[in-house]
């Protein structure tokens, strides 16, 4: 597992088409739901995560 696998973007995903768009702008198809990431071992994105702290959710 590399260093981007262990990385978290906080985002939605879409309904309609599976998409997910996290905060900091990226794009991709599908996506898995991680509770409690950081406790799992991963990183939070720092993009998503100042974008959330500043209310852009």
């Amino acid at each position: 597992m590399g260093n981007a696998d262990k990385f978290v973007h906080r985002g939605r995903k879409s309904w309609w088409n599976g998409t997910t768009t996290t905060l900091c702008g990226r794009r991709y198809q599908g996506g898995d739901r991680i509770l409690l990431p950081r406790l799992s071992g991963y990183t939070v994105c720092p993009d998503c995560d100042a974008a959330h702290r500043a209310g852009k959710r």
